[in-house]
């Protein structure tokens, strides 16, 4: 019984935390909107003259809101349309304009359509595969290298697709796994491929170039696309693959697009929210070390910040006081001049039943507040201080 009170305040706190924490990053986000009004979402046009596709490709590079050309980004290639692309463009932008967001910002490419001779309609070309072989080889040795030439980039790319252009990112997954770190096929047209592709997915073997790749499939609400996908399932899952299968059927086709993207973020980037536990016995210096690592894989700085709040918060649901305030104190240190980690200091010491300090914590704040005209932050400290 104890320990089931414990789990649903450790719950409460954790929540708590992440509105509070959301919140903040919200305000930060309102008090520097008016400098940052021209570097909103940008789209730049491209185009070169292809070697591989003996033809000039035209594509789109989209800038992330507040986009600064002296930082690096991670790439999201996607083979989206005309019809989606504005879709994702700013579902990535939600996804990602707060440090607790489940993506870190990136920089958007939207891959050519290039021109090749088939016999089909042109809206079965994309699904047959008959131009994946041309749009991989452009893709690798000319659009890529272009973009890291062009932009500041981390070598950390995502490539993913929905529909008919969803196969593509099949195809790229089975040809080259190292192309990419994150592959996600949104209810890719499975029944609509003519190139085997398919059926060598459902009998590919596990190798050493599919380590540390993540693979997306989900499956939408058009019944043929059922058994291939399972087939395919059948065949990475029990093999050690890092795959996640997701069936959307139940779903309208069109929902199936936000839904995944959405569920395949969180899931390729999950190990930037860790499960706190893991810290507890060896504290503060754990939570640093683990993430210095996760900025080496990521190849860009991830913040540990939000995850020492939480072990903070950990440690004053199970009464381990002294820890929970050295840990938000750290915080506090390193940050002199913000007022989000004093009002978790705070906070901290009030659950601790220590009014008093809580309360010379929040009039700290208000000073600080007071010298930064900070007047959101001003309002909240003497809110909590007429609470006490």
């Amino acid at each position: 019984m104890v320990a089931t009170i414990q789990g649903v305040t450790m719950n409460i706190i954790k929540h708590f935390t992440l509105f509070i924490l959301l919140l903040a990053c919200l305000l930060n986000s309102l008090a520097h909107a008016q400098e940052q009004q021209g570097k909103g979402v940008k789209t730049i046009k491209h185009q070169f003259q292809s070697k591989a596709a003996k033809q000039t490709i035209s594509f789109d590079v989209i800038l992330p809101w507040g986009y600064n050309k002296n930082q690096k980004y991670p790439v999201l290639y996607t083979t989206s349309g005309g019809s989606r692309i504005d879709m994702l463009t700013y579902q990535t932008d939600w996804l990602s304009h707060v440090e607790i967001g489940p993506m870190p910002v990136m920089i958007i490419v939207q891959l050519p359509q290039l021109d090749v001779e088939s016999t089909l309609h042109p809206k079965f070309v994309s699904a047959s595969g008959v131009a994946s072989p041309l749009t991989l080889n452009v893709l690798k040795n000319e659009l890529i290298p272009f973009i890291d030439k062009t932009y500041l980039t981390y070598n950390f790319k995502v490539l993913e697709g929905y529909s008919s252009n969803g196969n593509f990112v099949l195809y790229a997954f089975e040809q080259s796994p190292s192309l990419f770190n994150g592959f996600i096929a949104s209810s890719p047209a499975l029944e609509l491929d003519k190139s085997g592709l398919i059926d060598r997915l459902s009998k590919l073997k596990y190798s050493e170039q599919y380590q540390d790749r993540f693979f997306y499939l989900s499956l939408g609400s058009f019944v043929n696309n059922a058994p291939l996908f399972e087939n395919i399932k059948a065949n990475l899952s029990q093999q050690a693959f890092h795959a996640r299968f997701v069936n959307y059927s139940q779903y309208n086709f069109l929902s199936v697009a936000s839904l995944s993207l959405t569920d395949a973020m969180e899931h390729l980037f999950a190990d930037k929210t860790p499960d706190i536990a893991q810290f507890a016995n060896q504290g503060r210096q754990s939570v640093i070390a683990y993430f210095k690592k996760l900025s080496q894989k990521y190849q860009q700085s991830i913040s540990p910040n939000s995850s020492l709040i939480d072990l903070s918060f950990y440690y004053v649901t199970y009464k381990q006081g002294e820890k929970a305030v050295s840990t938000m104190q750290y915080l506090v240190n390193a940050h002199p001049e913000n007022t989000f980690y004093l009002s978790r200091l705070a906070k901290v010491y009030e659950l601790l039943g220590e009014t008093e300090k809580s309360r010379l914590t929040l009039q700290q704040g208000i000073k600080l507040a007071t010298k930064l005209n900070n007047e959101d932050a001003l309002t909240y400290f003497k809110g909590e201080l007429s609470k006490l």
